[in-house]
């Protein structure tokens, strides 16, 4: 990362409007994107960041959050015209997926479509665009005893 650009984990969205300021911290973010992915096709589960003896745990809907990093990244440049506006500007959201997929479907076809639901449904929330999805697979799961 350059020294142009900031990075903050701790730091909340923010949205200035003619009523006030909302600002949605990372952690509903992240339970937002895993409520995104509850459906997704081929998606398992989300499962934590850290592997446990090799094998991957899949978390419940309350505990997401251990699954899914979100990152606020800003610039020099939008923190100015923030100063200058008088409320926050932030350039993009950063998400990192960790998942389990199902086992014998085309990994790249799941991630691009957890990654497309992920950044659909952030937009549609907070009319952010900018927002860059990363997919973790951490494990696969077998449910068909055949393969």
């Amino acid at each position: 990362m350059d020294q142009m650009t900031r990075q903050t984990d701790a730091a909340a969205v923010q949205r200035a409007t003619d009523r006030g300021t909302i600002e949605v911290a990372p952690q509903a973010l992240a339970t937002l994107a895993g409520r995104a992915l509850v459906d997704c096709p081929g998606v398992v589960g989300i499962a934590d960041k850290h592997l446990r003896f090799g094998a991957a745990d899949l978390l419940p809907a309350d505990q997401y959050v251990r699954g899914i990093d979100v990152r606020i990244i800003s610039d020099r440049l939008s923190e100015r015209l923030g100063e200058r506006l008088g409320k926050a500007v932030n350039e993009r959201i950063e998400i990192d997926l960790y998942l389990v997929v199902e086992y014998g479907l085309p990994i790249a076809a799941v991630a691009h479509e957890a990654i497309e639901r992920v950044k659909a449904t952030v937009d549609a929330m907070l009319g952010m665009p900018r927002v860059q999805v990363n997919v973790i697979v951490q494990g696969l799961r077998v449910s068909d005893p055949t393969l």
